[in-house]
């Protein structure tokens, strides 16, 4: 099997264990193997392991009656001025890539998470990814 596959779940709670301990996030849900998710409201955090083109995704969504907005972590870093979307790599080459970049992506959620909450959490989502909030 490959490592990155056998050891992406609990490397990511080991990384992101923190959402559930400061900041009220309830998971993590495990229920997929490439896939794990924490929730607060209306707003999860779900990171995900895509073998075949050797990438681990963070992305965030506010999901709330019919509206669902989903954004990758690095460009939420970006949109909220807090450095380049290079804070929250992507690569999963070797098992070893992949928890580089997930240690960079938890820090890098470390600083947004505090930003994700009511309309303000929702508007900086929609500018990540070049939207306007509805009204």
């Amino acid at each position: 099997m490959d490592a990155r596959i056998e050891h992406f779940a609990q490397d990511v709670i080991e990384r992101f264990g923190y959402l559930v301990a400061e900041f009220g996030f309830t998971g993590p849900d495990v229920d997929h193997d490439e896939l794990v998710g924490y929730t607060r409201g209306p707003w999860q955090v779900w990171l995900g392991l895509d073998v075949r083109n050797k990438t681990v995704d963070a992305n965030i969504r506010f999901c709330e009656g019919d509206v669902d907005v989903h954004a990758p972590l690095g460009e939420v870093v970006k949109a909220a001025g807090l450095g380049g979307a290079q804070r929250a790599p992507t690569s999963a080459q070797t098992r070893a890539g992949m928890a580089a970049s997930l240690t960079k992506q938890a820090t890098a959620l470390r600083d947004v998470a505090p930003l994700l909450g009511g309309r303000s959490g929702y508007e900086l989502l929609t500018k990540a990814i070049g939207g306007e909030a509805q009204r």
